[in-house]
């Protein structure tokens, strides 16, 4: 499943600190899962299938924002070359084209569908390679987004 865990350590000198505190890094936490979410949606927002995206509870101090989805996890993981036969008389696609996705890149863009229809009885698919989302939002995340986000909602928290 590609998904990027949030964690927040809270040293064990500080757990009694007012609630409001505490409150504050819950508050964070979401955030920058938040953030991790909206990253995720950027790489599929010009896909016609739709993955959705969650936030999964927490654990102590670890949120897993993240999707189960299927299509998703070829793109992000990659997938091997294989051969494809067709279960017809023929494999119909479009010859071409370009991906809306690349690796690394958080975010998506319209790609084409390519030119001149191409009829096959069995192709060798070259596979996918993989795009590695999780990695570029997880280094996102660490270089800018969760500092700032745990700051800000920390300091209001404690206002």
């Amino acid at each position: 499943m590609p998904s990027f865990q949030v964690i927040v350590t809270i040293p064990p000198e500080i757990t009694d600190l007012p609630a409001r505190l505490k409150r504050g890094v819950e508050v964070g936490h979401q955030d920058v899962a938040a953030q991790v979410i909206t990253d995720f949606q950027r790489t599929s927002a010009t896909w016609q299938h739709k993955p959705q995206f969650t936030i999964v509870g927490s654990a102590g101090n670890v949120l897993t924002a993240g999707t189960d989805d299927q299509v998703y996890s070829w793109v992000n993981d990659g997938t091997p070359a294989h051969e494809i036969m067709a279960h017809g008389k023929a494999l119909t696609f479009m010859g071409g084209g370009s991906p809306k996705t690349a690796p690394g890149i958080i975010g998506s863009s319209s790609g084409s569908r390519g030119s001149g229809m191409v009829f096959r009885r069995r192709v060798h698919h070259p596979g996918v390679k993989a795009r590695a989302f999780d990695v570029a939002i997880a280094k996102e995340v660490e270089a800018k987004d969760a500092e700032p986000l745990m700051t800000g909602a920390i300091v209001e928290a404690l206002k």
